[in-house]
């Protein structure tokens, strides 16, 4: 079996490329106060369970820790995305 390798100046720019792209949403994120601060974490907690109901991807943005604009516009696409099948409370995600 053959194995093809990559010189190491490119393979060291990969691998610095994901985690200083997930810093870069890490601290964006942590810019804003999370939705559990601003919330409660009742209400956050609301949020995110409507977030994961309609969600399409496999690691939704669907967390207390994130700002609540953010969960709601994941909220907004995931209804969008749903039309006739989206749940009752996507009523007030429409056209936002």
């Amino acid at each position: 079996m053959t194995t093809i390798s990559r010189p190491g100046r490119l393979r060291r720019a990969i691998a610095g490329t994901v985690p200083l792209a997930l810093l870069g949403l890490a601290s964006a994120a942590e810019a804003e106060e999370s939705c559990r601060a601003s919330l409660g974490p009742s209400r956050a907690a609301t949020l995110v369970a409507r977030c994961v109901a309609v969600s399409p991807t496999p690691l939704p943005l669907c967390h207390a820790g994130n700002p609540c604009a953010l969960i709601e516009a994941e909220i907004a696409r995931g209804c969008d995305d749903l039309d006739e099948d989206a749940p009752d409370f996507c009523l007030a995600y429409r056209n936002r």
